[in-house]
């Protein structure tokens, strides 16, 4: 799977009636299931998305991006605004395509 962070959109049609998700948006539904209401996920649901969150802000962070517990901070708010979307570009960025690569092909199905 390769990703071209500079031209990447946050959801593409797939041109079927689905979207194909960047990590940018991936992590955020990650953040919306495991801070969202717990009555709508499962135990090891709640543990992928705890798992998936803590690797990519490594990634990261690891890449040098240094609003990390910003990013945790408005996930867990539940916050669901333009800058919140942003900020999880800029950490896709930061964690750069091979890493992202990696960190996404661990938790395909």
């Amino acid at each position: 799977m390769n990703f071209n962070l500079n031209t990447q959109t946050f959801a593409t049609p797939d041109g079927s009636g689905g979207y194909i998700l960047s990590p940018a948006a991936q992590l955020l539904i990650f953040g919306s299931t495991l801070y969202g209401d717990p009555a709508e996920t499962t135990p090891e649901g709640l543990m992928v998305s705890s798992r998936f969150i803590d690797e990519f802000i490594s990634a990261a962070v690891a890449g040098g991006f240094r609003k990390a517990d910003i990013l945790r901070t408005r996930m867990a708010r539940g916050e669901t605004c333009r800058e919140l979307i942003l900020l999880a570009q800029e950490a896709e960025r930061a964690a750069g395509e091979q890493r992202l690569c990696k960190l996404v092909s661990k938790f395909r199905p």
